[in-house]
């Protein structure tokens, strides 16, 4: 029987006079019957090589799990008129079964083809984090540190047991209350203010473990999870730079203020742009009234 079977062609084509109850089933998604296959007028191409092998009556049903066809179900008799409903309806309900079986099947593959995926893209992500080349830290909704980088313990010097949560974060890079107080503020406001996705940045004066401070850019996102990821930026030569730079023209301009001699700078049309306080105790007058 198995060689009469796999030299069966089908097809699906309406317009083809000859239809066997598996392509109507498929075609139709509903079960099919040849009650005789000698008489059935259907059956005339494969008429002779089933007979041959005995097969004289057949019933097929349609294996379906939601909108999906995961194939038929042809079962092939010896005897004539032997599929009557019952019959038909035990072989539904077995097609029934294994359409469920096959579809929770595809629902596990599916399952573990997303938390392959997950999992992928989680170890990327750490992969990414890990090799950043600037701190990172991913707080839940409650404050807890979820996670922390490498180069957020290199930074700092703390680990994720020293500091679980914001409260022990503020407290050990934050010592003095005010300050605390003030850096706490701001993070709460910019957390009620911010939207998902909006970027903040904050730079604050903060206590590493060894004692040291440095001048940290934290920069912060809303997820829409509800977390928030934070990156963080050691920038205290750029800030000491900038404190000399603000110190060195605050002395420049002492030396220019408080010069022996009077200074004034004019522009094209010879109106005083500024004047140096020696040159008005000279003329005795206030700078609103010489620029």
């Amino acid at each position: 029987g198995s060689e009469c079977l796999s030299t069966l062609r089908l097809t699906y084509d309406e317009s083809v006079a000859w239809q066997c109850p598996t392509t109507t089933a498929a075609r139709t998604h509903q079960p099919d019957v040849c009650q005789d296959i000698a008489q059935d007028p259907r059956t005339e191409p494969w008429k002779e090589s089933f007979l041959k092998y005995g097969f004289l009556s057949a019933a097929a049903c349609p294996i379906i799990a939601g909108e999906k066809l995961y194939g038929i179900l042809t079962i092939y008799s010896d005897k004539t008129g032997l599929f009557d409903p019952e019959e038909l309806e035990l072989l539904k309900e077995v097609c029934d079964d294994l359409g469920l079986a096959l579809k929770s099947i595809d629902l596990e593959r599916e399952k573990e083809k997303v938390e392959k995926n997950l999992r992928f893209e989680k170890q990327r992500f750490q992969t990414f984090c890990e090799q950043a080349p600037f701190g990172m830290v991913v707080i839940a909704q409650d404050g807890t540190f979820q996670y922390i980088n490498s180069k957020f313990k290199d930074l700092f010097g703390y680990d994720s047991t020293e500091i679980p949560n914001g409260k022990a974060w503020f407290r050990k890079a934050y010592p003095d209350p005010a300050y605390r107080h003030e850096v706490i503020k701001t993070w709460i406001d910019d957390l009620r203010e911010s939207k998902v996705g909006e970027e903040r940045s904050r730079i604050f004066r903060t206590r590493c473990k060894d004692g040291s401070e440095k001048y940290v850019d934290f920069i912060s996102v809303q997820l829409e999870t509800g977390e928030n990821m934070m990156v963080c930026k050691d920038v205290t030569e750029l800030k000491l730079a900038e404190q000399a730079l603000q110190e060195s023209e605050e002395r420049l301009r002492d030396l220019y203020d408080y010069a022996p001699v009077g200074y004034h700078e004019l522009d094209i049309n010879g109106n005083i742009l500024q004047i140096n306080k020696t040159e008005l105790e000279m003329l005795g007058y206030q700078a609103e009234e010489m620029v």
